[in-house]
Formats: C-alpha cells, sequence, structure tokens
C-alpha cells in the first residue's frame, strides 16, 4: 500500500545497482508515468486573466451602456411631456414619439457595444504567436501567448535547464598532491587508479564533446582524469578488480580492490561520502606526512561545510595497500570491515551553470517576474 511498493519497478526508473528481472503490467496511460502525463495536460476550461479583463470590460460597458440609455430615455419622455405641443396631442403621435426615444435608447446600448473589440484581441494574439515563432517558440494554443504575459512567477528546475546537466569537478583537494597535478609519483598513481577502478561509469568520446555514460558524480572524476591527459579505461582495464562494493545510497560509499600493475600489490580503494569515508579511516595523509583523524577532523568538516553551502556534492577518497599474507576478508555483508584506510582527501564537484542563464534571469527580473 505504499506510495511506491518496493517491488514494482516505474517506467523512467533508472536501474543503479543489482540483477533482477521484470516483468510488464501496464502500459501507457495506466503506468504511472502515464498517469503523470494525465495530470498534467493543461484545463482548457480554465479562463485566462485576458479572458477573465474582458469579461468584466462587458460586465462594465453593458451597465455603462444601460444606464445611459435609460436616463437618455427617461430625460427625453420627461422633455416630451413637459413641452408645450404635449396637450391635446393625438393619441398615436405620443405614441410614436415614445417609441422613437426608446429607438434612440436602444441605438445607445447597440453601440456601446464594441464589435471590433474580439477581432483585434485575435489579431493581437495571432501577431504574439507569429513573433514567439520567430524566436523558435511554437505556440500551440493561441491564449498561451497572452497567459505567458500575464506571468508573475517562473517555477523551473534546475539540471539541464539552469545548469548544463553534466557534472564537473569544481575544485580538487588531495592534500599531499602539490598544485593539485598528477604525475608519476606514489600518491598520483593512487589517485588516477583508485578514480579509474573504483568507478561504474564511462566516458564516450564518439562525439566532438564528451558525453558521459552511467553516474554522473563518478563520470565528472572521469572527466577530471581526462583533464589531466590521463586514460581511464587504460588504468582500469590494466589493473585487475578482485572485489567490489558498488556505490548504495545505505553504505553512502563504493569500495573496490584491485591487483595494481602501477604498485605491485593488491590495494583497497574507497570512496564515497566524505564524513563516511573519514569515519572508517585511521590516518589522513596531510602535510607531506600522516596524521591521526582526530587531529584533522575539524579542519577537513569545515571544509565541507564550506562547499555545502555552495551547493556542491563532495567526495572523499581512501586507500589501503594489502601487503602479502594479510587478512583480505575486508568486506562482511555489504559493508568495509577491519579495515586501516589512510585518507586521500576530498573532491567538490558541481553541476555549472549554463552561459546563457545570468542573462535570462536578469531579464525576467526587468520584466517584474520573480
Amino acid at each position: 500500500e505504499a506510495t511506491y511498493p518496493s517491488n514494482v519497478v516505474m517506467r523512467g526508473t533508472t536501474v543503479v545497482d543489482g540483477h533482477g528481472v521484470m516483468q510488464v503490467e501496464k502500459v501507457g496511460d495506466a503506468t504511472g508515468y502515464g498517469k503523470v502525463y494525465e495530470g498534467s495536460q493543461i484545463e482548457s476550461d480554465v479562463e485566462t486573466p485576458l479572458q477573465i479583463q474582458l469579461k468584466g470590460l462587458a460586465g462594465v460597458i453593458s451597465k455603462a451602456g444601460y444606464t445611459i440609455a435609460g436616463v437618455t430615455f427617461i430625460a427625453l419622455t420627461v422633455k416630451f411631456l413637459l413641452s408645450d405641443s404635449f396637450p391635446g396631442m393625438p393619441a398615436m403621435d405620443i405614441i410614436a414619439h415614445i417609441l422613437n426615444y426608446f429607438m434612440v435608447a436602444v441605438t445607445l446600448i447597440v453601440v456601446s457595444v464594441p464589435e471590433g473589440l474580439p477581432m483585434s484581441v485575435t489579431l493581437s494574439l495571432a501577431l504574439s504567436m507569429n513573433r514567439m515563432l520567430k524566436t523558435n517558440n511554437l505556440v500551440r494554443k493561441m491564449h498561451a501567448c497572452e497567459t505567458m504575459g500575464a506571468t508573475t512567477v517562473i517555477c523551473t528546475d534546475k539540471t539541464g535547464t539552469l545548469t548544463q546537466n553534466q557534472m564537473q569537478v569544481y575544485q580538487t583537494n588531495f592534500y599531499n598532491l602539490k598544485d593539485q597535478k598528477l604525475g608519476e609519483d606514489e600518491l598520483s598513481n593512487l589517485i588516477k587508479e583508485g578514480i579509474s577502478t573504483n568507478s561504474t561509469a564511462f566516458l564516450d568520446f564518439s562525439e566532438e564533446k564528451v558525453k558521459t555514460l552511467g553516474n554522473p558524480t563518478e563520470a565528472a572524476l572521469l572527466l577530471w582524469l581526462n583533464g589531466q591527459h590521463q586514460n581511464y579505461l587504460e588504468l582500469r582495464e590494466n589493473a585487475t578488480t578482485l572485489d567490489q562494493l558498488t556505490f548504495s545510497t545505505e553504505r553512502k560509499y563504493m569500495a573496490t580492490i584491485v591487483q595494481s600493475p602501477l604498485l605491485g600489490k593488491k590495494v583497497l580503494y574507497v570512496k564515497g561520502a566524505p564524513e563516511i569515508v573519514l569515519a572508517n579511516s585511521n590516518r589522513v595523509a596531510i602535510d607531506g606526512t600522516y596524521k591521526p583523524v582526530a587531529e584533522c577532523k575539524a579542519g577537513i568538516e569545515k571544509q565541507l561545510l564550506d562547499y555545502q553551502n555552495q551547493a556542491m556534492r563532495t567526495l572523499g577518497f581512501a586507500y589501503q595497500i594489502i601487503e602479502d599474507g594479510m587478512d583480505e576478508t575486508f568486506f562482511v555483508e555489504g559493508r568495509l570491515h577491519d579495515t586501516d584506510l589512510t585518507y586521500l582527501g576530498i573532491v567538490a564537484i558541481s553541476d555549472p551553470v549554463r552561459a546563457d542563464v545570468p542573462p535570462a534571469v536578469q531579464s525576467c527580473l526587468d520584466a517584474g517576474i520573480d
């Protein structure tokens, strides 16, 4: 009876972990996706702001027309009754005069109705549709132009609309990495091999712009590696993966044990939520040495808070070199067990704002739209 039952896969769902078999039970509008689509359809019976205003204008004009016509009819009739020619006038002439005044009143009512208004409104909306088309906006319903013109607040999603929909590394903080540039030293080898092998994402170089496949956060790390002129795929294929815990929201980290050709030993690589990875680490590689976690924890937490206040996504990295003869039971019931991890640092990742967004937002603000 849950909103989203745990044994049901919705259309549009992305499977990110595990294996399974699915049976299709509903299609089209019967799916959850279809119900959302049906609910988002435009209600054609809802009056637009312009229709409401025109209705109000019509009411004012009608009342004014009837009032003026009534006053005019009464005034003309009273004037006729008080005239010198009224006494002794034949009944038929009196009726003819009153009918004439009534016709004047009816004429006033008729001419007060602006017959050209609906046509002028339609022409105005049609011209607006044409103008919108020239700016690559296809308006399906004529009244949409007017409705957009009456907008006071715009509600928009962020990803892909305000941002580029491609996560990118904003800043790296591998504490012992000089200038944050990868080289051929042991630390650089640990970082580039850890990012390459402890990942389920891929990069697609088939087009001019590099496309990312899989987890966007992991793909951002691969893009950073690529920007450092490192071939992640070669590093991944050269190293033999011995065991792996894929990322899950429950444990909030991913861990991989590989046979490293760069270090000539087995290495356990861990990445995930910085505070979780730090809690599983015994030391921090910082200031060219190794310090206990307790000494560095406050500084790292402050750094994380600074990134989070900028709406950055952060990842922490750690490793353990597995010496020959060491007990290799590091994964128990899907979690890290009895490890001796060294914390390498953190990476801040963001989805950059599209270049055309700030001017567009400013245009909306200048137009009085929130």
